[in-house]
């Protein structure tokens, strides 16, 4: 008993010491190997980044030393935050100083151009040949000298002062003739009026596409600098992912072609910002660097929309649209000098005043009056009376082609505010967060090696696509919505030049 006690103890003894012996060799060799793989895996990294960095100096760069793989985790984070306040990037400011040009002072700039100026001063000087048609022609004030002794009978004698006569004579026109002449006059400077109203209405809806334009450009601008700066963080991430051989060469070329891709759309969006600000330097009639220092286009914070009514709309169209009220006036005026034209067939009033000697007579005052009765009617009145009848019948068509017009453009206004609301909501509220979503998605993917450099290019590529349309369907709503009120033409026109009396 007492020699199998100790024989148990010896070989438990000998199992103790096998199992400890065993252990401190396993953790020898995984100590050993760990080693040896960080020394090769810190080799392998260095030389792809260096290899890297000569292919392109500017690719990778935290200062002046590599990037090492253990940056990958506080580059994830960079990423993720950047991608959440994807959504805050595109936001509008608020106008910087006192001195930002607002829409408002925009327009009114717009209403002061020398093109507006001399259509203003033009239908003002038209507004005077109301009162020259309605008005006398001029009295003839005459002198004559007459032989009272008649060349061929010199025996007849003179008195002194028999030579002499003076007179003055006035022309009154049939009396309904007059009043149609300032009929007519006082109905062209209407129709001439609405027009220059027709033309400061869309002087205005010019200026709102400008500044909506502007607006939309700054945005776009502001995307693409925040998505370039987003690109380049996602770029370090694949290409040390291609450091370790996660992924393939493709992966940091494709974005490096994306890169490219943006700037060249940074500078085509840089030009078209310089020639929106010119075209409202010339529209406003301001220096360009004026407006291009204190014009800060923003976009409205809250966009109105509800359903409108197409019969309202072309009932107050027709009521107030310069252009239908135009052609309105245009055939007044025809049918005023169709009514002139055929009183062509009536005569004129002479009244004449003369005084002085005659023969043998001491000098004496005369009066007289008299009719003057048109004789060819053929070669005037007839051809007159055609001419207007023509007139007639064109403004007719004028004016029911102006009514079609804007039966149209309103029709067409309505169903694009409908499409490019419905836009901009889906935009906004639906493919914009799914898209961020997906990229940040994909980024989480790539990290774990589920998903390829391919697919987050994908992803991120739609985010841009979809930050750029929220704007680009917003501005057409705007600019459809501005487009329906000028078409409408009861646009708030407190200038007081568009308010000119009639």
């Amino acid at each position: 008993m007492l020699s199998n006690f100790f024989m148990d103890m010896v070989i438990k003894k000998y199992n103790f010491i096998r199992y400890v012996l065993i252990v401190t060799y396993t953790l020898a060799i995984n100590l050993l190997f760990i080693a040896f793989y960080s020394a090769n895996s810190n080799a392998v990294t260095n030389f792809n980044l260096n290899h890297n960095h000569n292919y392109n100096a500017n690719i990778i760069t935290n200062n002046n030393t590599d990037i090492g793989i253990s940056n990958n985790r506080l580059l994830k984070i960079k990423v993720n935050s950047a991608i959440k306040k994807l959504k805050k990037v595109i936001k509008n400011g608020t106008n910087k100083n006192s001195d930002t040009i607002t829409l408002k002072k925009l327009i009114e700039f717009s209403l002061k151009n020398p093109k507006i100026d001399s259509a203003l001063n033009k239908i003002k000087g038209y507004r005077q040949n109301i009162k020259i048609n309605e008005s006398l022609p001029d009295p003839v004030l005459g002198f004559t000298f007459n032989n009272a002794n008649g060349f061929n009978n010199p025996e007849i004698g003179t008195i002194l002062g028999s030579n002499y006569t003076y007179s003055l004579n006035q022309e009154i026109p049939f009396p309904t003739k007059l009043f149609l002449k300032s009929g007519i006059a006082k109905m062209q400077y209407k129709s001439l009026n609405e027009n220059f109203i027709g033309i400061s209405l869309f002087t205005i809806l010019n200026t709102k596409y400008l500044y909506y334009d502007l607006a939309l450009t700054d945005s776009d601008i502001a995307i693409i600098k925040y998505d370039y700066s987003l690109l380049r963080m996602l770029k370090k991430i694949v290409e040390e992912s291609y450091a370790v051989k996660k992924t393939n060469a493709t992966g940091p070329v494709r974005l490096m072609l994306e890169m490219i891709d943006m700037k060249s759309d940074l500078i085509a969006l840089k030009a078209k910002r310089k020639k929106f600000l010119l075209l409202l330097s010339l529209i406003t009639n301001k220096k360009f660097n004026y407006i291009k220092n204190n014009l800060h286009p923003l976009f409205p914070a809250h966009i109105l929309y509800s359903k409108l009514n197409y019969k309202k709309i072309l009932i107050k169209a027709y009521h107030y649209n310069p252009y239908i009220k135009s052609v309105g006036y245009l055939y007044k005026r025809s049918k005023l000098s169709l009514n002139l034209a055929k009183q062509g067939f009536y005569p004129n009033i002479f009244i004449s005043l003369s005084y002085g000697y005659r023969y043998f007579y001491p000098p004496a005052l005369a009066a007289g009056i008299g009719l003057s009765l048109p004789i060819y009617f053929t070669q005037k009145q007839m051809p007159d009376i055609k001419k207007s009848k023509k007139y007639l019948l064109s403004s007719i068509y004028k004016r029911n082609w102006t009514f079609l017009k804007i039966k149209s453009d309103i029709k067409n206004s309505l169903n694009s505010i409908n499409k490019y609301y419905k836009l901009y909501i889906a935009n906004k509220k639906l493919y914009l967060p799914e898209s961020i979503f997906l990229l940040d998605l994909y980024t989480n993917s790539f990290e774990v090696r589920h998903s390829s450099s391919f697919a987050m290019v994908d992803a991120f590529k739609k985010v841009v696509k979809s930050e750029l349309n929220v704007y680009r369907y917003k501005t057409d709503y705007l600019k459809k919505m501005a487009f329906l009120k000028a078409v409408i033409g009861k646009l708030s026109l407190t200038y007081k030049k568009i308010a000119y009396k009639k």
